[in-house]
């Protein structure tokens, strides 16, 4: 401030490259603005602006480049969840359509709904005590389901209710989350990437699903839904085959880069050692070290569930709370209201989709991250994505067509980007040891809450159109303000817990100041580690 942080000259020929020495500069000239606002003051504060955008995104490249994906990496990642996804989401075009269609009454609609959401619980229910187990049978029933379609006669009811109802078997989200933890659980930046690019494949699948099942329904009717969910669930018992013959082969050869770093920079009498105050230490002076860190914390038994790693597990119902409503009474609603055919309410469904999955494909790119990281870092991007939620649920009230389909677009699309960024944070916060259990519940809690808002939705349609949407307004409402004031506790706890463990180190300012700037995962992982250390040293 006293003309020595802005010689901008000496960043401009690279001797100032450190993330956190630009970041530095940056508040220097932060705090000059706001004294004097100079425009050569502001022009420099831009420009060490970008410069930290671009040293960010390049980082997040390299560390992208060290990731190697193999033939089992790619199936796990990419082709198991996109098949078993398009399986699931097929019929729920149709379904509820075709139901109110043959005469049913809207009580009768909504256990019928509420029982296809019920066999997709009991499918992610089963793989919190045998995923692979659960997915395979879960897979085969399912595909049963779409044979008895096939072959059953198609006026009769009852084998048509059953048919569709049994192919919620199929839903081995949970199995495919908990595969990707257990085999990267010492690779935590693999492992992330892997969920979430699963989330993001998810995505993608909806928008086939969505699309192909009301393209085919209006072409080929019930067998046309019936031959696309064989294909794709016998492409998907394929994948998950050859998953269950490779699966028990390490996955020791993509460690991450700061393994070595870290080890280089500690004593060697602590390199032996699990949680030790100079690794926290490292971490806090170089952002890239937290990721090893990160990998020891996510392998230990030591650390247990605490009250935010299951309010996060809870979060993931705010999903099933806005889009519960839409999925079960969502086409009926556009048909009624707006005089709407069955392809065009699948087209709009499958945009809607197709605007979450570019969004998500987006963040999880080296420049949506950088962008993230220097501009919206976790958890304020969820903040904004559940106020979006909130308001584009509302926003389906409004009795105008364009309003609503933009509505739509927004809630579908908000909701796929938050499962993806929520996905990855409680891989990252919640130990292995501890995810096989609080993964699928989490994936559990929210087909509940499907089953909750899909056996509501038509009797609350019956009441009054609009209710549902007023409901489930209100509950995500209620959702967003909780996570909202529930995580800004937790980080001033987070933060006075490392301030505790930093006492006992001298002229440590600086490296709390790093911490207040990292990601929620990183500091909510940091802070349990800095708690066993505090435990250790009473």
């Amino acid at each position: 401030s006293n003309g020595k942080l802005l010689n901008t000259s000496q960043w401009r020929r690279g001797s100032i490259n450190n993330y956190y020495e630009l970041a530095v500069l940056k508040d220097t000239l932060d705090k000059c603005r706001t004294r004097r606002r100079s425009t050569v003051i502001l022009t420099e504060y831009d420009l060490v602006g970008k410069k930290i955008h671009e040293a960010e995104e390049e980082k997040i490249r390299e560390e992208q480049k060290c990731i190697k994906l193999n033939l089992r990496d790619y199936n796990l990642i990419f082709f198991m969840p996109f098949f078993c996804t398009v399986a699931t989401r097929l019929p729920f075009i149709y379904f509820v359509i075709q139901l109110k269609e043959r005469g049913l009454d809207y009580v009768t609609i909504g256990f019928l709904i509420g029982a296809f959401h019920f066999c997709r619980v009991i499918t992610i229910a089963s793989a919190i005590f045998h995923p692979k187990a659960a997915h395979l049978l879960g897979s085969m029933i399912g595909l049963a389901g779409y044979i008895t379609l096939l072959c059953a006669d198609k006026s009769n009811i009852t084998m048509f209710a059953v048919g569709n109802i049994i192919t919620g078997f199929a839903e081995a989200s949970a199995a495919v989350f908990v595969y990707s933890k257990n085999m990267y659980a010492t690779d935590v930046p693999k492992m992330r990437m892997a969920m979430s690019n699963q989330s993001a494949t998810i995505g993608v699948a909806v928008i086939i699903g969505f699309f192909f099942g009301g393209i085919a329904f209006d072409k080929f009717g019930v067998d046309g839904i019936a031959v696309a969910g064989i294909i794709a669930l016998g492409i998907e018992m394929a994948s998950l085959l050859y998953y269950l013959l490779t699966c028990s082969e390490g996955d020791t050869k993509n460690q991450s880069r700061s393994d070595k770093v870290l080890e280089a920079t500690l004593p060697e009498k602590e390199k032996d050692s699990e949680f030790t105050f100079s690794r926290v230490l490292a971490s806090l002076q170089k952002e890239e070290l937290s990721a090893e860190l990160s990998g020891m914390y996510s392998t230990t038994e030591g650390i247990v569930a605490n009250s935010f790693t299951l309010l996060i597990s809870a979060i993931f119902s705010i999903e099933a709370i806005a889009c519960g409503y839409l999925f079960s009474i969502g086409p009926m609603f556009i048909k009624n209201t707006f005089d709407v055919d069955e392809k065009s309410i699948g087209i709009i469904f499958s945009c809607a989709s197709l605007f979450g999955s570019i969004g998500t494909i987006i963040s999880i790119s080296p420049k949506g991250r950088a962008f993230q990281k220097t501009h919206l870092r976790s958890p304020y991007n969820l903040y904004i994505l559940v106020v979006v939620v909130t308001c584009s649920v509302l926003g389906c009230l409004v009795p105008i067509f364009s309003v609503h389909v933009i509505s739509v677009l927004f809630l579908i699309g908000a909701c796929e980007l938050f499962l993806t960024l929520v996905s990855e944070l409680q891989g990252a916060i919640t130990t292995s040891h501890f995810y096989t259990v609080l993964g699928p519940s989490a994936q559990m809690l929210r087909r509940i809450m499907n089953v909750v808002m899909a056996v509501t939705g038509p009797i609350a349609y019956g009441v009054f159109p609009r209710l549902p949407y007023l409901i489930s307004g209100s509950l995500c409402l209620i959702f967003s303000v909780v996570f909202i004031f529930s995580t800004e506790a937790q980080n001033r706890n987070n933060a006075k817990r490392v301030a505790e463990m930093m006492d006992h180190g001298k002229d440590n300012d600086a490296e709390i100041k790093n911490f207040k700037k990292m990601s929620l995962a990183s500091r909510e992982c940091l802070a349990r580690i800095a708690s066993v250390i505090i435990k250790g040293e009473s």
